[in-house]
């Protein structure tokens, strides 16, 4: 089985995610998706995180509906920061037979050489890069076997996790930015946080 590993902060996940998840199955280029939330990047420590179990239940509501989906908590379990290539020799270890690719848009691509053990998450997984039309991808500023990179191709939605952090819950409802089953916890929160 061709399985894909969409990870990242999702500081919220929003309704972007989902659809970018739905078009990554609709590809046909994997037949799961392993959604994996980090408990904090380390490329990113100084973005301040929603809680975790936020975090969690409004990506359980996000992506409830998605078939061929499971969210993995490895790395919001270990309450520490985590590298890519720990979570990809712990799926590899739950999913031994099977094709493993590591999704990110192209803009992450860039940053992929400063990752820890780059040549290592290669030796696991394909890289599925999702194009970034303003991100151009420069070949000559990273160097990975093109037969280790596959490219999807449609519409990255215009949402952004920083757009929502600005948003009014009103502004979110009315243009449906974030699943409708978590607005009250999204709405408890930001009054918490005034």
């Amino acid at each position: 089985m061709k399985i894909g590993i969409f990870g990242g902060s999702f500081n919220p996940a929003h309704m972007g995610h989902f659809k970018i998840a739905k078009s990554i199955l609709s590809s046909n280029k994997v037949e799961k998706l392993i959604i994996v939330p980090n408990y904090t990047n380390p490329l990113k420590s100084d973005l301040p995180l929603l809680p975790s179990d936020l975090r969690w239940n409004i990506l359980q509501a996000t992506f409830a509906e998605l078939k061929d989906s499971t969210i993995c908590d490895f790395e919001l379990l270990k309450s520490a920061p985590s590298y890519t290539i720990h979570t990809l020799q712990h799926l590899k270890s739950q999913y031994p037979q099977d094709q493993l690719f590591l999704i990110m848009g192209e803009d992450t691509l860039q940053l992929f050489p400063k990752w820890h053990k780059p040549n290592e998450i290669l030796k696991l997984v394909k890289l599925l890069i999702i194009p970034r039309p303003d991100q151009r991808f420069v070949q000559s500023k990273i160097e990975i076997d093109s037969n280790r990179i596959e490219w999807l191709s449609f519409k990255i939605p215009d949402i952004s996790a920083s757009m929502i952090r600005k948003s009014s819950i009103e502004t979110i409802q009315e243009n449906k930015l974030m699943h409708p089953a978590i607005y009250s916890d999204w709405a408890k929160y930001i009054l918490e946080k005034r």
